[in-house]
């Protein structure tokens, strides 16, 4: 009696954190997915990346952890089921011609995802938050990266000219060089 009142109290509370997403107690995977809100993308790649099959692993930072996470991990989130209007629940819809008579096959539904649930208003706003916030992160190290580019072409560019500039020394430039410099100094350097 006390065992069965634990699983619907541990039942209750997984219905409560996670929604309708069906839970497994007896799956330690979906249990960890449950408390960490993370599941592995990818099982194999998951231990070789944290290297779980070793009895040393390495010390990383709190920064990389965190970008590995999201790299090789998919959120779990809290999901409540509902009846899609449109298909009543069926997943297909027969769709109608332009004569007005119905298709022979049954399709699925306008703007459906093949999802058998959708997710809680709340998620969807936490889900849309950090789309946003990746996609101003990503553009940020597009702009770092092509800083560091025009940096690196001007520091080449100041490297040749200061060759070209000078009277006393050899004034020998590599291909490499000159194919990285503007066309005027490479004009100036064929001369």
């Amino acid at each position: 009696m006390e065992k069965k009142e634990l699983i619907r109290r541990l039942q209750e509370l997984v219905h409560s954190y996670m929604g309708d997403t069906p839970i497994n107690l007896s799956s330690p995977e979906q249990v960890s997915s449950m408390i960490f809100s993370y599941a592995p993308k990818d099982k194999k790649a998951h231990a070789v990346l944290y290297q779980l099959d070793s009895p040393f692993r390495p010390r990383i930072s709190v920064d990389r952890f965190k970008k590995l996470v999201r790299m090789g991990c998919r959120k779990v989130m809290k999901t409540t089921a509902s009846v899609c209007k449109t298909c009543k629940g069926t997943g297909k819809v027969r769709k109608i011609k332009k004569d007005g008579t119905p298709r022979k096959m049954r399709g699925r539904p306008k703007g459906s995802k093949n999802r058998s649930y959708s997710f809680h208003s709340e998620t969807k706003a936490k889900i849309k938050k950090r789309r946003i916030v990746r996609a101003k992160e990503k553009k940020i190290e597009q702009i770092e990266k092509k800083l560091s580019n025009y940096k690196q072409a001007l520091k080449k560019t100041k490297k040749v000219s200061a060759q070209l500039d000078k009277d006393n020394i050899s004034k020998i430039i590599t291909e490499d060089e000159l194919s990285s410099t503007p066309k005027s100094i490479q004009a100036e350097a064929n001369k």
